[in-house]
């Protein structure tokens, strides 16, 4: 006999809020937790996915109307079709399980976790959103009108906000009969290398190497200059979104592998040795491209005698350029040359017109293998023209470009040059030679003078700044030297001198405006005939207990290992037949038993040749003195050597040069004449000897010219100040700049000296052409 139940129901169902009587004609519904519901309440309730109990929360693990059900989903658990809703079914409240907020982030210490556990179609949370990426932000740079190279086409990269998405990315969530499209978001990019950028002046010239691929709109508008907002150069559909390529790696050996050159071109897996110790020959060896020479002071040491000041002079000679070069530019190496022009208000009437003559100049001697880039300023930088091939078509542009200049405002140097190391910066190919030539005949009246105003350089061009946060930077990227060109009484030049000395470049003076063309002339002609780069002067001792106490090499940079048994001297790009001497100075024990000789420095250059990219090595030039003993030494013995004598009283007089200087600028004239008197009547008592006489003349003369300078403080700061720190640089780095005053006679000087044969050749063809321009000037 069965049992049956009989209940007695009361209240109110909790869905609806209406009345639970039987006998109302509306079916009942009683959970699993003894609560009622009507039933179309309760199944209009558990379509939504809804099996937890209105009344007390409980979970509902069997709805038995739902299961009899059949489905023909099998996958699905719940197949019911949507029956009407119930009459006058209108809930005071939402249902409180729709949950169409349940979309906060999980926490991160926990994973995602759900009320409904059982519930497969509750409301999922979406992922979170991917990480930023990593790589910088876009940077807005509106100069990358450069034409790109076929192998390297423009991207162009369509991006949509909403992509296009797949079934399968697509997730349905029923709330409230309302489908709502979540779409999937897409994964970050992978980053690449160099981030994309909108690069400013990315827009140089392809080199030779590599077909030139013209865009539209690039070409250069005739008798007018390039300004940055001319957007008919500047195109943006095609250019502002390159991305460039990262330079390819360096193809020359490593440093272990040089290459051993002897002078019959032959590879040899040892180097080769050249040993002399007579002064009256010089002791250098020719290997295929460098001289390496080596001059011990004395020919020989007493055998009991010591010294700890014994000097070696050890140098280096650059072969001459090929006899092609000067008619075929592949020849040599190429220049990516930036010109940086003061336009401002002082540069009106006569000065604006010889200085675009000269800049004619320079164009009409650059090849098609040369880049060159025109900047000019005034109180904002202004580029002219981009860094473009010299060919006949871009020279004709060019010279438009430089007679379209015309004078504006103030003076801001700091301007310019940064306007330059940007277009040497983002270009996309180089050339193994770059150079920045700087012209002013102002004071910079944006930027405050002082000890400050070259922290407002760039990195690139502060090569010889000792700031230990720029140390690291000019140790590993090319110098970018800046050759800078004062002219008139009104240019600063302290800050001209200091800009050339702290990025390794030459200061030119130049009083007269006319000369200006000169001093371009020499100084292109020195970057048109770069030999070799990164070159290094290595010496290392070869007995046991000689020591290197010091090498001084003026401006160049060098090294003396922590046992004092090795040195090195560095220096950077280095011209055709250019000279460059150093002094060592060595500390020599006495002879050791049984010995005749001592051996005293093994000398050696490596250096990187700029149009094959490959490192190179001379063979090793060994140093040896006599040690007889004492009473053999003869007067030829102790006859110091004439090589080693010139270079020490260059440095003296270079060092006096520099004392006065700072005497006079401490405005203490008459002690700095009097300074440089001593020098004078010391260099006439060597002379009269007969001893070096030409070259002590020469020291003289230049003593001379510098202590005119020094007459008077008008002189010195009119004319002196600049004309002294020119010829400091010069004797600092070896190297020629331009030196003219009127108060200086015109007469070969030490300074002068360091002309090569291409920057003589240089000078003399502008002179002719300023002879014949003066000519046709003359012509009524």
């Amino acid at each position: 006999m069965a049992l049956r139940l009989h209940l007695t129901i009361i209240g109110k169902c909790s869905i609806c809020s209406e009345s639970l009587k039987e006998g109302e004609d509306r079916a009942l519904y009683i959970s699993e937790c003894s609560h009622a519901f009507h039933y179309n309440c309760i199944l209009y309730n558990a379509l939504h996915g809804n099996n937890i109990c209105p009344t007390c929360n409980s979970l509902w693990k069997n709805l038995p109307f739902l299961n009899a059900s059949p489905t023909p989903y099998p996958n699905n658990k719940i197949h019911i079709p949507n029956p009407p809703p119930p009459p006058n079914f209108s809930p005071k409240f939402p249902p409180i399980r729709h949950l169409p907020y349940a979309d906060d982030d999980p926490l991160s210490s926990s994973t995602a976790s759900s009320s409904f556990p059982n519930n497969n179609n509750h409301i999922p949370k979406p992922p979170p959103p991917p990480p930023p990426p990593k790589f910088p932000p876009i940077r807005p740079l509106p100069f990358a009108d450069d034409d790109p190279l076929p192998s390297s086409p423009a991207t162009t990269t369509a991006s949509s906000s909403f992509p296009q998405l797949s079934e399968s990315d697509t997730t349905l969530y029923p709330t409230n009969n309302v489908h709502i499209h979540i779409p999937k978001p897409p994964p970050p990019p992978p980053p690449k290398f160099p981030p994309i950028r909108r690069i400013s002046f990315a827009d140089d010239n392809p080199l030779p190497s590599s077909p030139v691929t013209t865009i539209a709109s690039s070409s250069f508008p005739e008798h007018v200059a390039l300004r940055e907002s001319d957007t008919t150069l500047y195109p943006t559909n095609n250019i502002h979104n390159h991305i460039p390529r990262p330079p390819p790696p360096p193809t020359f050996p490593p440093i272990h592998s040089y290459q051993v050159l002897s002078s019959t071109f032959t590879t040899t897996t040892t180097t080769a040795t050249t040993t002399a110790s007579s002064s009256a020959t010089p002791l250098q060896q020719q290997g295929a491209n460098m001289t390496v020479k080596a001059f011990p002071e004395y020919p020989a040491l007493g055998k009991s005698e010591q010294s700890n000041s014994f000097a070696v002079l050890v140098g280096i000679q650059a072969p001459p350029l090929s006899p092609e070069a000067s008619d075929r530019s592949t020849d040599r190496a190429p220049i990516d040359l930036i010109a940086v022009l003061d336009v401002s208000g002082s540069m009106t009437g006569n000065k604006i017109t010889l200085l675009k003559k000269a800049m004619v100049f320079v164009i009409n001697n650059l090849g098609p293998t040369d880049r060159l880039s025109i900047i000019t300023f005034s109180t904002k930088a202004r580029r002219v023209t981009p860094l473009w091939r010299m060919t006949d078509t871009r020279k004709n542009d060019s010279i438009h470009a430089v007679n379209s200049i015309v004078v504006e405002e103030a003076t801001n140097i700091i301007a310019g040059l940064k306007m330059a190391v940007q277009v040497l910066d983002q270009r996309r190919e180089k050339n193994p030679v770059s150079s920045i030539l700087l012209l002013s005949d102002g004071q910079d009246n944006e930027n405050e003078p002082g000890k400050h105003f070259l922290r407002l350089l760039p990195y690139c061009i502060r090569s010889n700044d000792t700031d230990s946060s720029n140390s690291a930077h000019h140790q590993t990227d090319a110098v970018i030297p800046v050759h800078t060109f004062g002219f008139g009484s009104d240019h600063d030049a302290t800050t001209m001198h200091a800009i050339a000395d702290i990025s390794r470049g030459t200061f030119s003076y130049i009083e007269s405006i006319r000369i200006i063309q000169d001093a371009f002339a020499q100084c292109i002609g020195g970057l048109l005939s770069v030999v070799a780069q990164q070159l290094e002067i290595q010496v290392e001792t070869a007995s046991v207990k000689v020591r290197i106490q010091c090498i001084p090499s003026g401006k160049h940079r060098n090294n003396i290992g922590y046992s004092k048994e090795h040195g090195v001297i560095y220096l950077d790009n280095v011209y055709a037949e250019e000279v460059k001497q150093f002094l060592v100075y060595l500390s020599v024990p006495p002879a050791e038993l049984g010995t005749l000789t001592t051996q005293l420095l093994e000398v050696k250059c490596l250096y990187m040749d700029p149009l094959s990219k490959q490192n190179k090595v001379s063979e090793t030039v060994k140093v040896e003195i006599y040690r007889p003993d004492v009473e053999d030494l003869s007067e030829t013995d102790r006859q110091v050597c004439l090589e080693v004598s010139k270079e020490k009283h260059r440095i003296t007089v270079a060092k006096g040069i520099a004392q006065a200087q700072a005497m006079a600028e401490r405005g203490q004239l008459h002690e700095a004449q009097s300074s440089l008197q001593n020098q004078i009547t010391f260099l006439e008592t060597v002379r009269d000897s007969g001893f070096d006489a030409a070259h002590c003349e020469m020291l003289t003369e230049e003593v001379k010219v510098v202590k005119q300078m020094m007459a008077s403080k008008g002189v010195y700061e009119g004319t002196g100040r600049g004309f002294t720190k020119s010829m400091m640089l010069c004797h600092g780095y070896q190297r020629a700049a331009t030196q003219q005053s009127s108060k200086a006679p015109a007469g070969r000087s030490v300074a002068m000296s360091y002309q090569t044969n291409n920057m003589k050749k240089m000078v003399s063809k502008s002179r002719r052409m300023r002879q014949g321009d003066d000519d046709q000037d003359s012509i009524p």
